[in-house]
């Protein structure tokens, strides 16, 4: 499948805090609980999900995953990992106009991460403009790896044992 974010985060380098306020990145890498939640464009997150209803309606997208909880990094991690008996690698490169860490982690609103089968990419951007919504292609699905540029390189295994199997890891020792 083709791997492709509709939305627009918020990526300003005047707001690029905006997307990391209150959220996993500040928490987890400076040990912070810190900062407003991102800021939400009502007009655009109502354009956005009108958008991802059709292209789910239209069973034009295989998958559709928020950014929500941990940015875009996790987005795809859990993406790749949605079918625990079966995860799918990922090779995707994204072009970083601010830090990696804000474009990765970014928590921001109105943007969502994608799949789809190639053919369907034309009625995908159809659909895409006719709603105001910005489509760009970031990679594939396939492999064994999680891969995002040559800034993370994860194997299926390691990050399939950490995702479902930490918790009882942890309550065993």
């Amino acid at each position: 499948d083709v791997i492709a974010i509709i939305g627009t985060p918020n990526e300003s380098k005047k707001n690029y805090i905006d997307g990391l306020g209150g959220g996993e990145y500040v928490k987890m890498i400076h040990g912070l609980v810190t900062g407003d939640a991102p800021t939400v464009n009502l007009g655009s997150e109502k354009n956005l999900i009108n958008c991802i209803i059709t292209l789910i309606n239209s069973k034009f997208i295989n998958s559709a995953h928020d950014v929500s909880d941990g940015g875009l990094a996790v987005a795809l991690a859990e993406s790749c990992l949605m079918n625990r008996t079966f995860p799918i690698g990922c090779n995707v490169n994204i072009k970083y106009r601010v830090r990696k860490d804000f474009v990765l982690f970014n928590e921001s609103q109105s943007w969502i991460v994608i799949s789809y089968e190639k053919q369907n990419e034309s009625e995908i951007a159809r659909i895409c403009k006719e709603k105001d919504i910005i489509h760009a292609n970031i990679g594939v699905t396939g492999g064994d790896s999680i891969k995002i540029n040559d800034d993370i390189k994860l194997t299926l295994y390691s990050s399939k044992d950490a995702y479902y199997d930490s918790i009882r890891k942890v309550m065993e020792n």
